[in-house]
């Protein structure tokens, strides 16, 4: 198999990978700022990042709790039920994930820590990145080797 090949087979690979990663991305990780949260489909589940506004955390009873997310002036309020209610306080900036109800609010079943993936994705990036160059120049050396073996 001649190099041209095999390195359109790696770029394929990587293509296929970075195809599963951006549709796991935006299944899994992708979510919306209140203000983009208004315009949202009901009923759809969506993954809302905000912090919780001063004064407006309450809990009632073990596994639900209501507050307003809020970011950049615009606010969402959110009904949450179930576990994990050391998560929630005031000022803390917390993913809720769950559905849009009619009334505009969001009925979440799931609140976590706000990720950063950012910093994340970029460092599997360039590490990637760097992986492949150096494979390349190693693959390139190794051919180079090989006709001077051949040639003497």
């Amino acid at each position: 198999m001649n190099m041209a090949l095999r390195w359109l087979l790696v770029l394929l690979a990587l293509g296929v990978v970075l195809a599963l990663a951006w549709q796991r991305y935006l299944n899994e990780v992708a979510y919306l700022a209140p203000r983009e949260f208004a315009t949202a489909a009901q009923a759809r589940d969506v993954r809302v990042l905000g912090r919780v506004r001063v004064g407006s955390f309450h809990k009632s009873g073990a596994t639900e709790a209501r507050f307003v997310l809020e970011e950049q002036g615009a606010a969402v309020s959110v009904i949450y039920r179930g576990p994990d209610m050391d998560t929630l306080r005031e000022l803390k900036t917390i993913l809720a994930r769950g559905e849009k109800q009619a009334d505009g609010s969001l009925l979440a079943n799931q609140v976590s820590i706000a990720p950063n993936y950012d910093y994340i994705a970029g460092a599997y990036g360039a590490a990637g990145l760097i992986l492949l160059l150096f494979a390349f120049v190693v693959e390139r050396q190794v051919r180079r080797m090989e006709k001077e073996l051949h040639g003497s």
